[in-house]
């Protein structure tokens, strides 16, 4: 997902694998773990480079590093937003934090369905590569959402030296986060505030709009304009009839 935010096409990686010397069923553990690699590998058109396999007293630890490649001096970077931008998410907000919340017994599905894609999401996060490629040329500024929609707008505010202003109830929300939110299990400001979601925020001018909509249709991955750019600090959140709101939480914040 670091790599879909900035636009790179993904190329290999290396893992670091630190096995727990009691570790029961090691050699059944690694042909899971190696099935998922290969799976991705097909996914991503990624390849594993290299890495370590070490014995550790515990616990278990991978550590992963990704490589990609993209034009020279074209990243898109968190510091190039601009007054006037539009802002833009992709896929939906707020299902990987609902999914930790029903593993941790804190909230309950609406039904079978609605439980196992929230959980989904949480364990299998999908990143967006093709739509950070095709964004490479429109987008103004990117990053993957991993501490959450509010937080990770501030980090783009704060880095382009601008203010961000989106309105909640334009953040795409997908049927079963509904269903939770109907259910009196969350509000639409868990939503924005929860992490690991990994779908893009990014910016681009109002003028190739309809070039943003074309090239994440070209993508297969829906994008939805959820508010705007503008000179000052900080990040807005409006609700229904565009007054501010105060959110108790905007999302993780590494200590």
């Amino acid at each position: 997902s670091d790599l879909a935010a900035m636009g790179a096409e993904p190329y290999g990686y290396t893992v670091a694998l630190a096995l727990p010397s009691g570790m029961a069923d090691p050699e059944g553990w690694l042909e899971r773990f190696v099935t998922g690699q290969r799976s991705d590998h097909i996914t991503f058109g990624m390849r594993l480079l290299g890495g370590d396999t070490v014995s550790t007293p515990g616990p278990l630890t991978i550590s992963v590093t990704a490589f990609g490649w993209l034009p020279e001096n074209r990243a898109l970077l968190r510091s190039g937003a601009r007054p006037g931008d539009d802002i833009y998410v992709s896929g939906t907000i707020g299902d990987s934090g609902l999914g930790l919340e029903l593993l941790r017994g804190r909230i309950s599905g609406p039904d079978d369905d609605a439980e196992g894609f929230l959980i989904d999401r949480y364990q299998v996060p999908e990143p967006r590569p093709m739509l950070g490629r095709a964004l490479l040329k429109v987008a103004t500024s990117a990053l993957d959402i991993s501490d959450g929609l509010a937080q990770d707008l501030g980090h783009i505010a704060e880095c382009s030296s601008v203010a961000a202003e989106i309105s909640l109830f334009a953040v795409p929300v997908s049927q079963a986060a509904a269903a939770v939110m109907r259910n009196g299990d969350a509000k639409p400001a868990d939503l924005v505030s929860s992490g690991d979601d990994y779908e893009l925020l990014f910016t681009a001018p109002k003028e190739v709009r309809e070039e943003v909509m074309l090239r994440a249709e070209e993508a297969s991955v829906p994008v939805t304009r959820i508010g705007t750019i503008r000179a000052g600090s900080g990040v807005d959140m409006l609700d229904a009839d565009g007054k501010p709101l105060i959110l108790e939480r905007r999302g993780y914040t590494h200590a």
